[in-house]
This record gives C-alpha cells, structure tokens and sequence, in this order.
C-alpha cells in the first residue's frame, strides 16, 4: 500500500466521521452540505420537469424574457418532457410540499441507478488498493451529497465523461468514446473542452466526428420544440443572463471584500488561460484532464460548485498512478478540502465554498507551474 492511499483513506474518513459526529451535534450548521439545507430536495430535477412541462423549454412567446435557470439544451427539454407527463408539476413555487410523492420517488430511483452506474464505471477502471473504501469516500464527499440532492444531471455528465476518459479500460472503441463525449457536452456544455485532447494527439478526424456529434445532439430537439430554431437566440440570450446573476452569487461566496474576490477571480482566469495554452505540451493524462477542468471551472465564473464533480474520475486517474511525486502530496490535499464534507464556520461565516475556490486555484496554479517548469527543462 503506497504512503498516498494510506494517507488519503486517513484523511478522507477522519473528516466524514468528523462530519457524522457534528451532523448530530450541529444539525443547522453540518446539513449546509445541502443548498437550503435539504429543503429543497431534487430542486434541479424538477425545475426542469416545470419548464419543459409543455415542451416549451425556454418559454418561447411574444413577449421574449431572458432567464439564467433556462440554459439546458433543448434535448433535456425533451428528455424531462416526458417525466413531466409521469409526475405533473404545475406550480412555479418549488418546495417539498408541491412536488409529486411519484416524482420524489421517480427522481430518487433515476439518481440511484445512476449513481450505481457512476461507481460501478469506477471500480472497473480503479487499479489502486482498498478501492472500495476510497470509492465510498467519494459518495460521502460533501460535492456529491450536493450535487445528488439536487438532482442535478452533472452525475450523468460525469457517467458518459468517464466512458470517454477510460474507454482503453473498459474496452470502448473510438466512435463509442466519442459518442459519450458529445452526450456530456449536449448535457452540460463545459466538457465540450475535453475534446481538445484530439488535437493535442493530433487525432482530427475523431474532433471532427465529436463536432458532428455534438451538433447533432444539440440541433435536432430544436425541431421538436415549440418555437423550432427560434429558440436558439433565446437561448443564447439566457447563457448571457447567467454571467450577471450567477457570477455575482459567485463573488459573494467570498466573505471578504468585493475588490479582493474580484481580483482573485480575474488571477485565476489568466492562470486558466495559460494552463490551456501550455496543456498541449503535457504528456500525464491526469494533469492533462485536471487542468481541462479547473480551467472550464474557472474561466465560466458563473460555475456551481457542482460542476467540480467532474474532478471524481480525475482523482481516480490520479489514484491509478504507480509513481508519485513530492509535488503529489499537494494535489492530495488540495482534493480532500474540495472532497470534504465537514461544513466550516467561523462565527457567523461559512467557509466551504470559499475554501474550494482557493484550494480549486491552487490545484490549477501548481499544475500550470509545473507544465510550465517542465517544458522550460
């Protein structure tokens, strides 16, 4: 057993006990874990059922009113069109109260199975010793008790983004791998950025097949919703209106001062966009796709801290490593704060949020810095 397993599993579970001790002692401070305290269950999962209720996704009418919650793409409008019909959501207050009992019980099946598949895809491709308790560490992370009470689709995203990454493993071929690609980017958008590593293998004929792919996905359910292709510049107008509002719920994680969390997020934009210009370069797959995604985290501002799941199948390549170095113990740490589910106050303030802000930056800082040191060798 390497020093990093050990040292991770001691870590990982000191600070989930620590977190099951305090959830009992501290229930209004620990359940932060969940936004709005877990009053607001599977929030994600039926917000979407209510706009796309009646197969108009993006509100599409005379009158054009641009909205920040509206940004799935219209193939989600279709896909939770369909539970619509299976658990109606009339009301435009979401709260436990209104939701259907048969979409609670819908949507808590849906995330279990996919859960189970999430897991189970990481057991296969785990080469690393105690796997079973590193992969329960992983579903008792504060980001995935987050982001699975929310119902939020960021898990299928990181499902079809592992079929990409470990295709060799789980023994896909190219046009699978791909295809899982383009699902997660259709979902998401930001792993979209992932395909970058075509180029930087000079593989062109497979970015091209992503981006038909991926047009495909993304076009098409236009011609099933009402509206058409109108709705694209809807859409678009509804990505722009998450810069405002998004980015500054952002900010205020920060409990500082506005001037310095401004600054620290326009120093993590350049480091990400010189993290992408010298990415080409790198020839470790983990810090190659880890930089891909702190990056995307902290180029679109306007992120949740959900989207930092995607980190999940990248510390199983970091895991699956036979050699670590010095520089290693850092990544580790830097994974067990973003990993934590112990929530932190200080008087009155709630750290969680800003700490894996700073500890993402780090990460993204000390990867960019070596790619860097390395390439200058």
């Amino acid at each position: 057993m390497n020093k990093i397993n050990t040292l991770y599993l001691v870590c990982a579970y000191t600070l989930i006990a620590a977190f099951l001790v305090f959830l009992f002692i501290f229930p209004e401070t620990q359940t932060k874990v969940f936004l709005g305290q877990a009053k607001d269950y599977m929030g994600d999962f039926f917000n979407l059922i209510y706009y796309a209720r009646d197969l108009n996704p993006y509100n599409f009418g005379d009158v054009i009113e641009y909205s920040g919650d509206r940004v799935y793409p219209p193939i989600a409008g279709m896909f939770f069109y369909y539970f619509s019909k299976i658990c109606p959501y009339p009301d435009t207050v979401a709260n436990l109260r209104t939701y259907p009992q048969i979409g609670l019980a819908i949507s808590t099946c849906f995330f279990s199975v996919c859960t189970f598949v999430m897991f189970y895809i990481f057991e296969k491709v785990s080469d690393f010793k105690n796997k079973f308790w590193i992969l329960l560490s992983l579903a008792l992370s504060g980001l995935f008790m987050f982001s699975l009470e929310r119902g939020n689709l960021i898990i299928l995203t990181v499902i079809f983004v592992s079929l990409f990454l470990f295709k060799d493993k789980l023994k896909l071929n190219d046009n699978t791998a791909i295809l899982a690609l383009a699902g997660a980017t259709v979902l998401k958008i930001i792993p979209g950025l992932l395909s970058l590593t075509y180029l930087y293998k000079k593989q062109y004929k497979n970015f091209f097949k992503f981006l038909l792919c991926f047009a495909a996905l993304f076009f098409v359910p236009f011609l099933f919703i009402k509206g058409g292709f109108q709705n694209l510049f809807i859409f678009l107008g509804n990505l722009n209106e998450t810069k405002g509002a998004y980015t500054y719920f952002s900010l205020a994680n920060f409990p500082f001062d506005i001037k310095i969390a401004m600054v620290f997020v326009v120093t993590a934009l350049i480091v990400a966009v010189i993290s992408l210009v010298l990415n080409y370069k790198v020839k470790d797959e983990f810090e190659q796709i880890t930089s891909l995604v702190l990056s995307v985290y902290f180029l679109f501002t306007n992120n949740g801290t959900y989207v930092l799941l995607l980190l999940f199948p990248c510390f199983i390549l970091f895991m699956n490593k036979k050699v670590f170095k010095k520089l290693d113990y850092l990544y580790l740490a830097c994974f067990l704060v973003m990993f934590n589910p112990l929530q932190i106050m200080l008087g009155e303030i709630y750290l969680n949020k800003t700490l894996i802000k700073v500890f993402a930056f780090i990460f993204l800082l000390a990867l960019t810095l070596n790619n860097m040191s390395e390439k200058n060798s």
